[in-house]
């Protein structure tokens, strides 16, 4: 009997050990849940849920940050230096051997660029990187690729910015930017990476984080009573410091002409662009809304550029530390 009882008490015990549900902390989350929402004053019934599930989930679970386990795979390229890693991309990126010395050196300079922005990763983000890479370069030969985690789109969206950063720190002028993105064009024609394939659309899709609204609301409460895990959605909204609410503002970006742009352009300055001017805000709207209205098969080197420039490089920093966690050099 004894040894029944014991089941029974495990079999109980485990649901909530599952769910992570710490019961004393209920009448403190709830309270302080309430006050939060009392604070929002007159936000949207949608965003108060929001920030009441939230809250109620934070106080619960206390949440600290995520400590993962690094492979080895990923401390042995933490660990390799950077002429080895230059030997690798340049294998990698097969540019014809005919290719003129001038053009080798241009293209060896941009690689350079890549190489040292993926090395400046933290060690924890390196096995996200290294899956991610694999991803882009299946990707980029054409390959059916399954879809990106939050971890890896952050990996080669951090890379990403770096590497546009070097290349904006040593053409810092519209006109010679865009130059340097011809020339480069033209020069990567000649390798498994041409600059057009990295800009086409399929190519692209692996950057796309998957966010069910819906399925995140639902979510939201299923964490602020303990029986799940927080979505990736719910992560990267927080990540930006963004309610659900106003990410579901943001859809008016994908109509034309856009809707509620004022307010938009308000939600992009207060959490993804705060040191860029609203009228530069508004041009980075107009030019998504193209591209997302109009589905070209790959980002040009000008509309890539007017991108480039109309975003404040204190803002390519403040992305770069978001998605990396880490103070951006």
């Amino acid at each position: 009997m004894a040894g029944e009882e014991q089941k029974q008490t495990a079999s109980q015990e485990k649901p909530k050990e599952e769910g992570k549900l710490k019961i004393e902390k209920i009448p403190g989350a709830f309270s302080k849940a309430l006050d939060e929402v009392k604070k929002s004053g007159d936000k949207g019934w949608f965003e108060k849920i929001s920030i009441f599930a939230k809250t109620f989930w934070n106080e619960i679970h206390s949440i600290e940050g995520e400590k993962k386990e690094t492979s080895e795979a990923a401390k042995a390229d933490a660990a390799k230096s950077i002429d080895a890693k230059m030997a690798d991309a340049r294998a990698a990126a097969k540019l014809d051997e005919k290719t003129p010395a001038a053009d080798k050196e241009f293209f060896d300079e941009a690689l350079a660029m890549g190489v040292t922005a993926g090395n400046e990763l933290p060690i924890e983000m390196r096995d996200a990187f290294i899956s991610g890479r694999g991803k882009l370069e299946k990707a980029v030969k054409g390959e059916s690729v399954e879809d990106s985690t939050l971890d890896e789109v952050k990996a080669l969206g951090s890379t990403t910015l770096l590497t546009i950063s070097k290349l904006k720190a040593k053409y810092n002028d519209p006109v010679k930017f865009k130059e340097a993105l011809d020339k480069l064009d033209k020069i990567s024609d000649s390798s498994a990476y041409p600059l057009k394939k990295l800009l086409s659309t399929p190519v692209l899709k692996i950057f796309k984080v998957k966010i069910d609204m819906a399925g995140e609301g639902i979510q939201a409460v299923g964490d602020a009573l303990g029986i799940s895990e927080k979505g990736d959605g719910m992560k990267l909204l927080d990540s930006f410091k963004l309610s659900m609410g106003d990410a579901l503002k943001l859809k008016g970006l994908k109509s034309q002409p856009i809707e509620n742009e004022a307010e938009i352009a308000a939600i992009i300055k207060k959490s993804i662009f705060p040191n860029t001017e609203e009228s530069k805000i508004k041009n980075v709207m107009k030019i998504a809304n193209k591209l997302i209205v109009e589905k070209p098969d790959h980002v040009d080197n000008q509309t890539f550029t007017d991108l480039v420039f109309n975003i404040d490089d204190r803002d390519m920093k403040f992305l770069i530390e978001i998605l990396t966690g880490k103070k951006a050099a």
